[in-house]
């Protein structure tokens, strides 16, 4: 079955666009990449002139004469961060300042792509990476800045059908014969989705466990941590004496130290974490994070203390959690897009977040000449330096094989913190080794287009963890209506299930930190092929039993492959107990340092994948090149 749109040895004009193999202004009317299909995110074209760089040594020389306009700020990525640095920069120098982004992608937003299907006359809408704008803690500039281009988080109430949640996506777990001696779906008491977006969900957990094809002991022992009422977490321990040994014992220890899970006890859970929050097992995450982020229980917490529960928003008199439903149709995507348009207006037609939906964005108007803000595509930076007078920034890029230089009053590199210490040869030292320390978690989130999803409905489970499994976990895309777009409510038409395949390795041993390594080069080795072929076999497994046949249901599948995702967050299981992102301490710090004209703006600057969190740095970055005289 041939699914990718890339299948083929011969490059449309779209797909040679998109590998940088043409200029900017020879985009035409077709050149969309939300209706690509097959291995997108880290796409071909976009990260071998860096990896040739970082790599291999290899230098691109700065040509010898200017080949670009001089612009008062060049932005180097245009993700969330980099748009928002364009977006902070005008706000204060004027709506004609000259500005341009630059980024390495065949389209903006980095990890907050949107994601298109046309399937049986139907246009579906999703995301490839970036899901949601949650609600916690939006610094003000953040906030003004969400504002200005439309996002008005109260409408997501009526938008998000929390419904939808109660009625198909109820969670199960998938069994498989070749390691349990039988292939069986049943209802899951783990954490999901659903609790995030505040659906009621069954809590008959022994019952649960009950139907699992393991043994008795296994079920007495899984039984125990999910029903378990003790009066603290550890018997000889209360408040931050508890606290403490919850952030620095992993999740794994507690359960057999504390609760008696044995080895099949623990792996019915224990890859339950790597799904997209964390690609980390029980061995390697602790206690307080397998909760919190991944619904895992720890009985006797409101032991803690009510002063510590508050401390952790889990108390009586602590804010009320928001719900996970701020998510456009494009997840994220829609917010890049806001930003876009405010800063390109030409770019596409409106001006509130609904008509944003549906609109096509004229991605030749993207770079326009004349146009005071340009983002210009497939364009990877290879070296950043100050001009002779120190009063300038030269940029070199690469498209298409050829060596590019614009200059600068101002640039703020909002890219992949890793390729700063070979891209930016003024860099010291110690700034190189502050900002190595990190590792992003790669991630791979993946669009499956089906024809129908009858098999889903009558398995009465939308959302399905598959134990050891590599695509170990499916859902029914988010049920978001807005715009005039609505989602795919009848299971005889199509939709869109999201699969999430897991790279890192099994109980290594490895830090995290090596873990993601691991795991980011076999991502980057697995072809698309391999991704389909295992997505196809898993949706055979799971719902073939109830009338799904891959081969006919699946209509188009779709690779979100970021071997560079989440920013890294420190973890006191693995990292020095002073490094702490929200007390703004570690390794990160030293490694956003200003360098005169040049400043550093991304989620990694602030140690936590969060929208916040890069529109912040954003901000922080703006605000020092603002602060310049002269």
């Amino acid at each position: 079955m041939a699914i990718s749109l890339a299948a083929g040895s011969a490059l449309s004009p779209l797909q040679a666009a998109a590998r940088g193999l043409l200029a900017p202004d020879a985009l035409g009317p077709d050149y969309y990449p939300p209706r690509l299909t097959g291995m997108r995110g880290s796409h071909a074209g976009s990260f071998e002139v860096a990896h040739a760089v970082g790599r291999e040594g290899r230098r691109y020389e700065p040509p010898a004469e200017q080949t670009d306009p001089t612009y008062d700020l060049v932005v180097v990525g245009g993700g969330l961060s980099g748009l928002a640095a364009a977006w902070f920069f005008r706000e204060t120098a004027g709506r004609e300042a000259r500005i341009l982004v630059l980024d390495n992608h065949d389209d903006f937003g980095g990890h907050a792509k949107q994601v298109e299907f046309e399937v049986d006359g139907r246009r579906l809408i999703s995301y490839g990476g970036s899901q949601t704008l949650e609600q916690g803690d939006i610094p003000p500039a953040a906030k003004r800045l969400l504002h200005a281009v439309g996002f008005d988080a109260a409408a997501f109430e009526k938008y998000f059908d929390r419904a939808f949640y109660q009625k198909y996506l109820q969670p199960g777990i998938y069994f498989d014969a070749e390691r349990y001696g039988e292939s069986k779906l049943v209802r899951s008491p783990l954490g999901t989705l659903a609790d995030l977006v505040g659906v009621e969900r069954s809590q008959e957990d022994a019952a649960m466990i009950a139907e699992f094809p393991v043994s008795e002991a296994a079920k007495r022992q899984l039984t125990g941590l999910f029903t378990a009422t003790p009066e603290s977490v550890y018997p000889e321990l209360s408040g931050e004496g508890a606290l403490r040994k919850m952030l620095t014992q992993s999740y794994e220890t507690f359960a057999r130290e504390e609760h008696g899970l044995g080895d099949e006890a623990c792996g019915v859970v224990r890859d339950y974490l790597k799904g997209p929050g964390t690609q980390l097992g029980l061995d390697s995450v602790n206690v307080l994070t397998g909760n919190l982020f991944n619904g895992l229980p720890i009985p006797g917490l409101t032991g803690l203390g009510d002063d510590v529960l508050q401390m952790l928003g889990l108390g009586p008199s602590a804010s009320p959690s928001q719900p996970y439903i701020h998510h456009f149709p494009g997840g994220n995507s829609g917010i890049a897009r806001l930003i876009v348009r405010d800063l390109i207006p030409d770019v596409a037609p409106g001006g509130t977040q609904e008509d944003m939906v549906l609109a096509r964005f004229d991605y030749g108007r993207l770079d326009a000449a004349g146009s005071p803000v340009r983002i210009r595509l497939n364009s990877t930076a290879v070296d950043v330096r100050h001009g002779a007078d120190g009063k300038v920034v030269d940029v070199t890029y690469v498209q298409g094989g050829a060596a590019y230089r614009v200059r600068g009053s101002h640039c703020v590199m909002a890219c992949y913190n890793h390729v700063l210490p070979w891209i930016c040869p003024e860099m010291g030292e110690e700034q190189k080794t502050a900002l190595r320390y990190a590792s992003k978690t790669p991630f791979a989130y993946t669009q499956v287009a089906l024809r129908n999803w009858r098999a889903i409905e009558k398995s009465g489970h939308g959302m399905v963890y598959s134990l050891g499994a590599f695509v170990s976990e499916f859902w029914l895309d988010f049920p978001v209506s807005m715009g005039g777009y609505e989602y795919p409510k009848d299971p005889d038409g199509p939709t869109v299930v999201t699969a999430y395949p897991i790279e890192t390795p099994d109980r290594s041993g490895l830090s995290p930190r090596e873990q993601f390594r691991v795991g980011r080069a076999a991502m980057l080795a697995r072809p698309f092929a391999e991704y389909e072929a295992a997505i196809l076999s898993q949706l055979d497994k799971v719902w073939g039993p109830y009338g799904m046949d891959a081969a006919r249901d699946v209509a188009a599948i779709t690779v979100n492959r970021w071997p560079h995702g989440y920013a890294y967050t420190y973890d006191p299981l693995w990292d020095p107990r002073e490094y702490d992102a929200f007390a703004d301490t570690g390794p990160h710090v030293a490694g956003r340092a200003r360098m005169h004209r040049v400043s550093i703006a991304n989620s990694d600057a602030g140690a936590m994948a969060l929208v916040q969190t890069a529109m912040d740095q954003a901000h922080r970055a703006v605000a020092e090149q603002l602060a310049i005289a002269g």
